[in-house]
């Protein structure tokens, strides 16, 4: 069950940072150039966009002071 929350969480996550990904591409920011700024690698970005990998909280923390 703690599996299937943590899952459920993964993909609001990234739900959330894919919505936050077009508002940033509406203002130019690329999904490469976001990934660059908060000093990860662009499939990295798109692996947790994806739910493939975990939104960690350095991750979060990065994207908030950057953005």
């Amino acid at each position: 069950m703690a599996h299937e929350s943590q899952t459920n969480r993964s993909e609001g996550n990234a739900g959330r940072l894919a919505e936050f990904l077009d508002r940033l591409k509406s203002q130019g920011i690329s999904q490469r150039e976001v990934a660059a700024r908060v000093k990860v690698p662009a499939q990295y970005l798109s692996d947790v966009k994806g739910a493939s990998r975990s939104f960690t909280e350095l991750f979060a923390r990065r994207l908030a002071e950057e953005f």
